[in-house]
């Protein structure tokens, strides 16, 4: 029987003031070949008030591997992806939680949701901005933009009006 390595894949909060509280579960997009995580990191201020340098509450942050050419990514950095730009973590301040993996638009421009339907945007996956709420669109964990089955535990009915297969 073969064995396969277990990855090991997580960020641990670290003395960067954007992600000192918690990291929680984020989504990843491949970005010119190379593997972006965007994870939510919980800022310090909100659980004891004390750190003057949080950005405030829950923030989107990027973390890249170390290593591109390990296949088990078991390194990873959260400044590599922003040298020789004046871009850096967090990308976007006080943004709730959970966001989706990333999409590129006909024009180019990468977008991503999180779980209360904002959308954000970004031209080079670095600098980011926000472009509004999604109307209509339901509230949800780990937004998801991809077909189930129909037997997805924990699946509920689609909103009124949106099409169902």
């Amino acid at each position: 029987m073969a064995r396969r390595p277990t990855p090991n894949i997580f960020f641990l909060p670290s003395y960067h003031r954007y992600d000192t509280g918690s990291i929680y579960t984020g989504s990843a997009t491949i970005v010119n070949g190379s593997v972006v995580q965007v994870y939510p990191g919980l800022c310090e201020h909100y659980k004891n008030g004390t750190n003057p340098g949080c950005p405030g509450g829950t923030n989107l942050c990027i973390a890249v591997p170390e290593d591109a050419s390990d296949p088990l990514q078991t390194n990873w950095t959260k400044t590599a992806w922003f040298k020789g730009t004046n871009a850096s973590n967090p990308i976007v301040n006080s943004t709730g939680r959970d966001p989706s993996s990333a999409w590129k638009t006909a024009s180019g421009e990468w977008q991503l949701t999180t779980f209360d339907t904002v959308i954000f945007g970004s031209m080079d996956f670095k600098r980011w901005y926000t472009i509004g709420k999604q109307p209509g669109f339901p509230e949800g964990e780990c937004p998801s933009f991809f077909p189930l089955p129909r037997t997805t535990p924990g699946a509920r009915a689609a909103p009124h009006g949106a099409p169902t297969f």
